[in-house]
């Protein structure tokens, strides 16, 4: 037996301390990852327009474009 510290006990005490997700947080938590996905899909596209970084307002008036193409298209970000 080694008295050396054994790291997969230390990681598994470490987070012990903290409490699991529930599966309705981890589905929220999911999708909140893939609109963010989305959202920097767009900021991106449109950054290689401009040449630039988009200002906020220039990035939700892109947003608030493709939300209202997918609602006609029956898409949505979510």
């Amino acid at each position: 037996m080694s008295l050396q510290p054994d790291n997969v006990g230390i990681y598994l005490r470490e987070i012990s301390k903290y409490p699991m997700l529930t599966p309705e947080q981890e589905i929220i938590l999911a999708r909140q990852v893939q609109q963010m996905m989305v959202i920097n899909q767009h900021k991106e596209a449109l950054e290689l327009r401009l040449h630039h970084q988009p200002v906020l307002s220039q990035l939700a008036t892109r947003l608030v474009r493709n939300i209202n193409l997918g609602k006609k298209n029956g898409k949505t970000l979510n």
